[in-house]
């Protein structure tokens, strides 16, 4: 339920508003009823309400002034105003105020009933943006490690992007630093536990994206940023988000370094040591040093093995991006590789991130999209993994998966799931196909599953639907 406030200085009006009116079946509550806008102001001091029904024109404080204050306190409340005729021009002058309707005296109860129904729609629509835009925040910082991952990767293998193009990507990662401002430092650690042996690869993984989650952050202007050279080796590079200087940005490493071990004993039971730690004039300095590089790539004395296991590990991270089949495939595809420079080749194509629109050739990327997704409407009657897809428009399914998400604002198996479900609409539609086999017919070989994923979809089990 939704709070509602009542302003009115004729108590009968302000009775009647609250009494007379279901207030519940709109959705709302009436948290409160004032005979002056000057009480109304007290409560919105302490309490937080979702709309206000009032009067223009009150003793102490007018309607107007209610809503003046919603707007510079920035309350998420909506303001109906109750307006004589000969208080029009009041009303007017509350518009910039942020005021959502206005309704003329004497009051019509239907239209009271009828415009809180639009505001009831309107708080819901606002409520359902609010939680995506926190399930979007959520699912970014989720992301960020394996994002800064890939980018620091890229540049370890060679990634030819010069100053613009490395700013340009800083701020897509919506990180406040500068290429050319700022200290920057890479520390070299390794980190072990008791039982590191029995781990399962599963387990290893898992272990391997949380060290990522507890190392890559914010702390104390500084951000940074855990890239995996396999095994159980890993760089830290740590960039300053402001001015400092050579002194105390190493001090602030050291403190950082020191509550990391601190925190993965205890909440990991693993144990980190630094090797090496080294500090430069500006992030762009220590991309372009050949040391950042080698670090990366040959800090072992097998440098092939090294290579294969730092572009597992970062694969690892983007398994929520991948079928199970993809990333294992992936993996045994990098496995088999015996020379470094096809390892490298293939660490490009598979980590390149997803040009923008504006940059590249959004022409032939759309194209090819397009191309994706005539086979998929094709196809999608039977059983279609990105894979299959990927493969017969000639892109590696990472790079395929992001593209896709980027031009369509969907992802692959979304996608899919909804041309699934407009296919069984137009199945159930048509009265000679009976419910039961309609699962089938569209690629579902488990009943039950097509029946929850329809509900999902529709809001109507498949049965439902078809009696509308």
């Amino acid at each position: 339920m939704y709070k509602l406030l009542i302003v009115d200085d004729e108590e009968e009006i302000r009775e009647g508003l609250a009494d007379m009116i279901d207030w519940s079946s709109l959705g709302f509550l009436v948290a409160g009823t004032f005979q002056d806008g000057k009480d109304a102001i007290y409560y919105l001091q302490e309490h937080e309400v979702d709309a206000i029904l009032t009067d223009i024109k009150m003793t102490f404080a007018s309607g107007l002034e209610i809503a003046r204050y919603v707007a510079e306190h920035k309350l998420n409340a909506k303001v109906v105003l109750l307006s004589g005729f000969q208080e029009f021009v009041l009303a007017q002058e509350a518009m910039k105020y942020n005021v959502t309707h206005y309704l003329l005296k004497p009051t019509d109860l239907d239209e009271v009933s009828a415009t809180f129904q639009k505001i009831y729609r309107q708080l819901e629509e606002e409520k359902k943006q609010i939680e995506q835009n926190w399930k979007q925040r959520q699912q970014y910082k989720t992301l960020l490690p394996m994002l800064l991952e890939q980018f620091f990767f890229n540049m370890m293998v060679g990634g030819a992007w010069g100053h613009e193009e490395i700013h340009r990507k800083l701020q897509q990662l919506g990180l406040p630093i500068h290429p050319d401002e700022g200290k920057c430092s890479i520390m070299k650690a390794e980190w072990s536990r008791p039982d590191l042996a029995a781990r399962s690869p599963e387990r290893r993984s898992e272990e391997i994206h949380a060290l990522s989650v507890a190392i890559t952050k914010e702390k104390d202007q500084v951000y940074y940023t855990c890239i995996h050279l396999g095994d159980n080796r890993l760089l830290i590079v740590a960039a300053a988000m402001g001015e400092c200087t050579y002194d105390e940005f190493a001090k602030k490493n050291e403190q950082f370094f020191i509550h990391i071990q601190k925190s993965l004993l205890s909440l990991l039971g693993m144990s980190i040591r630094l090797d090496r730690h080294k500090v430069y004039p500006s992030l762009r300095e220590l991309l372009h040093q050949r040391d950042f590089v080698e670090w990366g790539v040959t800090a072992a004395d097998n440098g092939l093995s090294d290579l294969k296991e730092l572009a597992i590990g970062v694969l690892t991270m983007m398994r929520d991006e991948l079928q199970e089949s993809d990333l294992e495939g992936a993996i045994r595809e990098l496995r088999e590789m015996q020379e470094k420079q096809p390892i490298i080749e293939w660490c490009r194509k598979m980590f390149v991130s997803v040009p923008d629109k504006e940059s590249g050739s959004p022409e032939n990327e759309r194209a090819i999209i397009r191309q994706a997704k005539q086979y998929i409407s094709e196809q999608v009657e039977r059983g279609l993994s990105l894979s299959e897809v990927s493969r017969y428009i000639h892109l590696n399914p990472v790079y395929f998966s992001r593209l896709f998400k980027q031009e369509t604002g969907e992802t692959f198996s979304d996608y899919v799931t909804g041309l699934r479900m407009k296919k069984a609409m137009d199945y159930l539609r048509d009265p000679q196909y009976k419910v039961y086999e309609i699962g089938a017919l569209i690629g579902y070989k488990n009943t039950k599953y097509f029946h929850k994923l329809f509900k999902r979809y529709t809001g109507y089990t498949p049965s439902e639907f078809r009696g509308k």
